[in-house]
């Protein structure tokens, strides 16, 4: 009896054990369950998310290859039509290769013909250039008396841009005498103020007769030379109402004593100004036929010869057309060099 007392409770306690063991077993298999209930979940949406990515990605991969089915028909249309052309441009092709077999002939005679115009004109070109060569000089003469005529009309202007100067000092002058005297005015009677007022009526006209009374020539004693030089008498140019001719005058023809080498010179000096000759040289020939004096004129060029003498030669030739013209002027020779050249002239000796 005290043995199946002692025994009983070890059964129960066993039976007790054994439940308590598997309720822990089976509170822990419900968590595993939980837990791969929960990572069943997540998987399955992360593989809807997935499918709904893949059929999207499916959906816009379908746009594009529908977009490039469309254009691979476009480019095929295209191809098909180029590669008509391309068979229309084969028989035009085959055309025009019957049409250069046909003509090469031709060709061959118009390449002959073609030759022979580039040789003549080869000839032609050849014969130009010799042309050409003998021509240069005379252009390159031609370009350097053109320099020494703006070289001469430059300085003309600056003698003009001096006598502007000059005249405007002199009125400027003029007036400041006039505003000292104004206070000390007295009217003047009616037949000088008429008198005055006819003046300044002609003032243009009395200007340019004081201005003809000038000679504008660059030097010191371009006065005294001239007037040494118009101890001969000449041939007065502007009685005839013409240019002075480089012939002498004729026998019987009078001439003007009072006429002298400056009279002419203010002649000749107004003619350039007025209408500038197309040579030089032909008007100062001009100008030393017109002297009367076959001394004077001889002391003129001699002296010129001395001044001059890359411009100026004496004559060598006894046989010449002219026996005045002592000297050969080159065509270089301008007439502001000359006219620098004809106040240094002395006078002729007695």
């Amino acid at each position: 009896m005290d043995v199946f007392d002692t025994s009983k409770p070890d059964r129960f306690q066993q039976s007790l054990s054994s439940a308590w063991a598997s309720f822990l077993s089976a509170q822990h298999c419900g968590r595993e369950v939980d837990a791969l209930k929960k990572a069943l979940d997540a998987h399955t949406q992360q593989t809807t998310v997935s499918i709904a990515n893949l059929q999207r990605e499916a959906a816009s991969r379908h746009d594009l290859i529908n977009t490039a089915v469309a254009e691979c028909k476009s480019q095929l249309e295209q191809h098909a039509a180029r590669l008509q052309d391309t068979c229309a441009l084969q028989a035009r092709l085959d055309a025009v290769q019957q049409d250069i077999a046909r003509g090469r002939e031709d060709a061959s005679k118009t390449i002959t013909e073609l030759s022979r115009t580039v040789d003549a004109l080869r000839e032609k070109l050849e014969q130009l250039q010799s042309v050409t060569a003998l021509d240069i000089p005379a252009l390159q003469e031609q370009c350097r008396a053109a320099l020494e005529r703006v070289e001469f009309l430059e300085g003309e202007l600056r003698e003009l841009r001096a006598e502007k100067t000059a005249s405007e000092q002199r009125l400027a002058a003029l007036e400041k005498q006039l505003a000292t005297g104004n206070d000390n005015r007295q009217e003047l009677p009616k037949a000088t103020v008429s008198f005055l007022d006819e003046v300044l009526a002609r003032r243009d006209e009395l200007m340019r007769l004081l201005d003809s009374q000038q000679l504008p020539i660059p030097s010191e004693s371009s006065s005294d030379t001239i007037s040494q030089l118009s101890a001969q008498p000449t041939v007065n140019p502007a009685e005839s109402g013409s240019q002075p001719q480089p012939n002498h005058p004729a026998p019987g023809s009078s001439s003007n004593p009072n006429q002298d080498i400056r009279s002419l010179y203010l002649v000749f000096r107004d003619r350039y100004k007025t209408s500038p000759p197309k040579s030089d040289t032909a008007f100062i020939w001009d100008f030393l036929d017109s002297i009367e004096s076959p001394a004077l004129s001889k002391h003129i060029q001699e002296s010129l010869a001395a001044l001059l003498p890359e411009h100026v030669a004496r004559s060598r030739d006894t046989r010449r057309k002219n026996p005045r013209r002592l000297v050969m002027l080159s065509k270089g020779l301008t007439w502001r060099r000359f006219r620098e050249a004809l106040v240094q002239i002395p006078g002729p000796s007695s």
